[in-house]
């Protein structure tokens, strides 16, 4: 490094003046009225005030270091970084290693063997005289 390199500052990151803007805001108590201030395209005051505080609650370690006089680049160091989202279960798969698609609804009824015919009861035609029923008396 050269005499004039030393004493040069570096150049701010994207992320450095967002935890400093934040950081400012925070340290003056200033509110931001959402309601009255523009918003994006397709985006609503309530949206974007969910969205600050986000932001804001995950870069609140680093706004803390600039408040006690640290540096964003420790705090960065010094953050554990959350692992993604809840664990999913492994996909299935087949015989041949392919994942196998998960089924949804009502499992369809499969013909395993051939179905069963069902016998219909048919009534005899008895013979007259020949009734178990004993005969009308005339």
């Amino acid at each position: 490094m050269s005499d004039s390199e030393i004493g040069k500052p570096k150049a701010w990151t994207e992320h450095e003046v967002l935890v400093y803007l934040l950081s400012a805001i925070d340290h003056h108590g200033t509110k931001i009225d959402f309601h009255s201030a523009p918003a994006p395209a397709g985006r609503n005051a309530s949206g974007c005030s969910q969205k600050m505080g986000k932001i804001k609650k995950a870069l609140q370690a680093e706004i803390d270091a600039i408040q006690n006089g640290g540096s964003i680049a420790a705090s960065i160091e010094a953050t554990p970084k959350k692992t993604g989202g809840r664990k999913r279960k492994p996909a299935a798969t087949g015989d041949d290693g392919e994942p196998t698609p998960k089924k949804r609804g009502r499992a369809k009824k499969t013909a395993t063997s051939e179905p069963e015919v069902k016998k219909e009861v048919s009534v005899k035609d008895e013979p007259e005289g020949e009734s178990d029923l004993p005969a009308e008396e005339v």
